[in-house]
C-alpha cells in the first residue's frame, strides 16, 4: 500500500535492489559512488528512474572527499557520477534525477 519510497544510502545485494527497483521505489546513492565499486555496480544496473543522489551529511567520506565536510553540495559530484557511469549527457543525468526527486517527494517544478 505504499505509493513511494526511498531506500536511503542504499547498500544491499543485487536481489534485494531488483525488488525494491521492480516494486516501483528509488535507491538513493552518496559520494562512496566515486569511489567504491559496489555502488558503482549497483548503479550500471539500476534504470536512472529509479535512482536519487544525496551527501548524507554530516558523513565523513574518502577518496577525494577525504578532507572536505559534507554537505548538500556533494550531490552534484554524485550526479556527475551517475551520468558517467551511465553514459549520458550530465545535463540529461542531472534533469532525470531532478525529476526523480520531484515525483517521490511530490515537488512542483516549473
Amino acid at each position: 500500500s505504499v505509493d513511494r519510497a526511498v531506500f536511503h544510502w542504499h547498500k544491499a545485494s543485487a536481489e534485494v535492489t531488483r525488488e525494491i527497483v521492480d516494486a516501483g521505489y528509488l535507491v538513493s546513492v552518496t559520494p562512496d559512488l566515486v569511489y567504491r565499486d559496489r555502488d558503482r555496480e549497483m548503479v550500471e544496473r539500476v534504470p536512472i528512474e529509479s535512482l536519487l543522489v544525496e551527501s548524507d551529511a554530516p558523513w565523513q567520506y574518502q577518496g577525494e572527499f577525504e578532507n572536505v565536510t559534507s554537505g548538500p553540495w556533494l550531490v552534484a559530484r554524485v550526479a556527475e557520477e551517475v551520468a558517467k557511469i551511465k553514459r549520458l549527457p550530465v545535463d540529461e543525468a542531472m534533469y532525470q534525477l531532478t525529476v526523480n526527486t520531484c515525483r517521490v517527494f511530490d515537488i512542483v517544478w516549473a
